[in-house]
């Protein structure tokens, strides 16, 4: 199989930073983005799409490595997550009551092993009013991640091994859009938090990237030509999810269609053939992009601790200093502990793969 050369794309960064700003804005100032939840949905489909880009064409250089593919997942989760584990423990320590240090503790436990999402569904909903008082709870999309990274590159290669690459993803991809629709009548939580009746949204995004990457796009380039005008209705359409979206719907089932076709379509073309592209190609975006991790990490914690003190500190100047102090940390966090750890040698990976796996 012949994939096509992998480069950067500096409009994904662009489009990582709507998908941050829509969930710090939903966690932040509900009643102004009741949809800005969408944000996570938007990063499961950068995320498989780019994952899957990396598999295809490291397999097609025949320089694919299990090994090398997690030690590169441990370096780019861990270190920022060891800072805001122990962050969060230090000041759990110092100003939580015994019985909140405790859950603290529980989901420390399940977010470093990549289980929370089915901790926090076995607790209470996400949109539970003591939601606010779990203050790893928005770790649970990054558990719904690794569970794909841990068996999707397992799937893709065996797939094409045995050349039914095309029929196996769909194969995932609509068993998990049928779990996905079905669970609305079962248990809408356990639709929210659960790995497989979310894999749909990760594998569309590795769907595209196969089809992209064998030069084969879903839809025909000369048609896609008169479609100029599709990522800008896109983004207005994830835009529209998260003002006009709430916390009643059931959520994602059909409507998660929205948003995951939206981004589709943004990735779909190159970044030459839009304005859209350009603009979100801009340094400013690009930037937050490149922090979307560590700002996503940092928000909800500091928000999470607002609501342990009294009634005003939840006030929306109070909500917005905490998003300021959240984007501070975010850029201390990137450039003093994530970029060191990539210009670290390849030499040294291996152990600071493993020297962080235990101390997690």
């Amino acid at each position: 199989m012949t994939v096509s050369k992998f480069s950067y794309r500096p409009d994904i960064d662009g489009l990582r930073a709507i998908a941050v700003l829509l969930v710090l804005g939903f966690h932040a100032f509900p009643n102004q983005i009741p949809g800005g939840f969408v944000g996570v949905d938007v990063f499961f489909v950068i995320s498989g799409y780019l994952i899957t880009s990396i598999i295809l064409k490291e397999n097609s250089e025949e320089n694919w490595s299990y090994l090398s593919f997690y030690k590169r997942r441990t370096l780019r989760l861990f270190p920022a997550l060891i800072v805001l584990f122990t962050c969060c423990y230090v000041l759990g320590w110092n100003s939580l009551f015994a019985n909140e240090f405790k859950m603290l503790g529980k989901h420390l436990i399940s977010s470093a092993g990549f289980f929370a999402n089915y901790t926090y569904w076995l607790e209470s909903g996400y949109f539970d009013t003591a939601s606010d008082r779990k203050i790893l709870l928005h770790l649970w999309s990054l558990s719904v991640e690794e569970q794909f990274y841990l068996i999707w590159p397992i799937c893709l290669l065996t797939f094409m091994r045995f050349n039914k690459t095309h029929t196996g993803i769909l194969t995932i991809l609509w068993a998990s859009f049928a779990a996905n629709c079905i669970w609305i009548f079962i248990d809408k939580e356990l639709l929210y938090f659960s790995g497989f009746s979310r894999f749909w949204e990760l594998v569309a995004g590795g769907y595209l990237a196969y089809r992209k990457n064998l030069s084969k796009p879903i839809i025909n380039s000369q048609f896609l030509q008169h479609l100029s005008h599709a990522p800008l209705i896109a983004i207005g359409i994830i835009l529209f999810c998260s003002l006009e979206f709430s916390s009643g719907i059931a959520f994602p089932g059909l409507w998660g269609v929205l948003p995951v076709v939206s981004v589709l379509a943004v990735l779909a073309q190159s970044t030459g053939l839009s304005p859209v592209h350009q603009v979100l190609s801009s340094r400013p975006l690009v930037y937050i992009g490149l922090i979307s991790y560590p700002l996503y990490l940092w928000h909800w914690p500091l928000l999470s601790y607002l609501s342990y003190m009294d009634s005003e500190s939840s006030a929306y100047s109070h909500r917005l200093l905490a998003l300021v102090a959240a984007l501070i940390l975010a850029i201390m966090t990137y450039e003093f502990v994530e970029k060191p750890i990539k210009r670290i040698h390849l030499r040294f990976q291996g152990i600071a793969s493993i020297t962080m796996i235990f101390i997690m």
